[in-house]
Formats: C-alpha cells, structure tokens, sequence
C-alpha cells in the first residue's frame, strides 16, 4: 500500500480558494483572518488529515471559537424593584454562559423604559433572555424589532410561540399537601394571597387540585374547588377555632408568615396546634423557620442557557413551555397531628 501523500498548506488553500499566507496565519492563530475564515480553514485542514506542527502549541493551531453575545435582561416591576430570584438566575445564567460558549450582557430595564423602543445595544445580540414579566405587546416590539432568539424566564405568556422557562408552581403544590398528608393532617385549608399576581394564581390552583384528589380518591362525588376570595386568614383562624383545621398551604410565604402571627396572637402553637406551609419567590427561602418551597434556580438558568444556546445556532427543536420542579425547605412550622385530631380532608367551610 503506498503511504498516504502528506497534506501541505498549498493543498488546503487551493481547496478553499485562498492564498498560502492565509492558511498559514489562520492555522498558526495571528490575525488579519476573519474568525468565520478562521474557522473555515481549520475544519478543512482537519478533515483532509494536515498534521499540525509540534513545534508550536496545538491550541494556535485550533483557536477557540469566538463566543456569541447575548443579553440577559432583567425586567424590574412597577416600583424599579428587581426580585431576589432575578438576581440569583442572572448570576447562575452567566456562569452557564461560560461553558456554552456564550457571553452573557447583563441588562436592567423597566417596562417603561421599553416602551420607548428597544435599546440600541440590544443590536448587536445573537439571542435575548427576558427574565421577569413582560406585557405581550412588548414582547412583540422586541421580536419584531430584533429578530433574534428570544427564551423567556419566570413567566408565561399563551399567545406567544417562545421557549418559557418557568417555576413550575402548580404541581410543585403537591410537595407540601404530601408532606401534610404523611404528618397526619386530614382538616388541610388553603390560604390564598394576591390572585392578582400570576404566580400566586398558579399556587392556588395547584393546591386546591391536591386538595379535590385526596378529597375524592375513595368518593364519588364531583371535587369543590374553593374561590380564593374566601380563602383568608381570617376565615382559616375562625376554622382553627372550631377545631376544623390542623394546617394550612398558603400560596406565598408572606401570607405564611402572616398567618403564624395571627393563629400566635389568638393563643394557638405553630406547629403543634396548626402546620403552616409557605411558598417563596426568594431561592433562600424566608429563612424564618418556614416550611415552603422556593424555585430550584440553577436548573432554571441551566435550562434558559441550553435552550438559548439551541436557538442561536439553529438546532431544530420546537419552542414550548419548559417548567421546573421546585424544592421543599423543611422548617419549623410544619409537624405531626394532634393525636386524637379529626382527619377529615379539605371541604367547604
């Protein structure tokens, strides 16, 4: 077999119609080659079998490729206040960046900054991730404006075909409704704050699902779905009070906290008389003894950074909702029943 004819510099830019000198400074790492030519010609040399020179280090030969900018936008709310689970998102995003080849711009804006039109700098980006609610309408002016991959984080919005990473806090209600459970509370009530704030929305829901599944598993009975407007702390309290209720999930750790005040100052003990259980937006956690979920954070920022990664470079893969399983903190303001308590599941008043 006669050997295999070496590959030499001419060879490969008489491939890709390109001088000698080219080649050369492009496989030897010096400028005045374009990175996209760059690339080109190192692809080429590998693939017909060049022997890169051990006389020099291996990483000119292959110079690493050039990371794509994209911008991290940080929308603050109405008040220019930025939630601490942006900031951990964020700071988690830019390391992901690093490892896919991204370099991450963090932003900050309001919603009322992007009413006046998208920031020129946003130009110069591959792709976006909008982290915080944004109104659908500015949502479109930013598309349409950029024309560029966009994955949004911590909201969702059904009239828009994007990639939405999101806290999934909906089914993550069944964590605290299965540790109740196992404790022995039967008489487990809901606590409901804001509706007007999606995610609370969300919470309510899922936990009154987990209320009606427990409820009905052994019945025949339609499942009673609560309306969140009664779902107070001063209807729970005048529950507690006839002895109709040994915990309660509360759809955010403010109303939680709240509520242990409350049941406190009415002469009852948290948790031996009443469980209470919380739901954080603050991956930390209220840090107050509290029983609740937070948002697992890493594995969201992971998750938007793959997916924008995928986006930039043109991975078929069809946009959709992506939700993230939450964490349950275990505090002090969850324990076992009362022996001797009526284990009675969730019903109306």
């Amino acid at each position: 077999m006669r050997p295999k004819k070496k590959v030499k510099l001419k060879d490969i830019a008489d491939a890709l119609d390109v001088s000698v000198v080219t080649v050369s400074n492009a496989l030897a790492g010096r400028k005045g080659v374009s990175e996209t030519l760059r690339e080109e010609i190192v692809n080429k040399a590998s693939a017909m079998g060049y022997a890169f020179s051990s006389e020099e280090d291996g990483e000119k030969h292959i110079p690493k490729k050039h990371p794509k900018s994209a911008g991290f936008l940080i929308v603050q709310d109405s008040t220019a206040t930025e939630m601490p689970w942006q900031n951990a998102v964020a700071k988690k995003a830019l390391q992901e960046g690093e490892r896919e080849n991204i370099q991450l711009h963090l932003l900050h804006t309001s919603k009322d900054d992007l009413m006046h039109g998208v920031p020129a700098g946003f130009a110069e980006f591959s792709g976006l991730i909008v982290c915080g609610r944004l109104p659908a309408k500015l949502l479109q002016n930013i598309m349409r404006q950029l024309q560029i991959p966009v994955i949004c984080c911590g909201f969702f919005d059904s009239h828009e075909r994007l990639d939405f990473v999101l806290d999934d806090g909906f089914h993550n209600m069944q964590l605290v409704y299965d540790l109740l459970t196992q404790l022995g509370h039967r008489n487990i009530h809901l606590v409901c704050g804001s509706t007007d704030v999606p995610e609370i929305h969300d919470h309510f829901l899922g936990a009154a699902f987990q209320a009606a599944v427990h409820r009905t598993r052994d019945a025949t009975e339609l499942p009673y779905m609560p309306d969140p407007k009664e779902c107070t702390i001063s209807r729970f309290i005048h529950l507690a009070e006839e002895e109709k209720a040994t915990a309660a999930i509360c759809t955010d750790s403010e109303s939680a906290l709240s509520l242990i005040a409350t049941l406190k100052a009415k002469g009852f003990s948290v948790p031996a008389d009443i469980s209470v259980t919380g739901y954080s937006a603050d991956p930390a956690g209220t840090r107050q003894g509290l029983t609740e979920i937070v948002p697992d954070i890493n594995r969201i920022a992971m998750l938007a950074v793959k997916l924008l990664s995928h986006r930039i470079n043109g991975k078929a893969e069809a946009a959709g909702v992506w939700p993230v399983s939450g964490q349950l903190i275990r505090g002090t303001s969850a324990g076992p029943v009362k022996k001797g308590e009526k284990t009675e599941c969730l019903k109306k008043g």
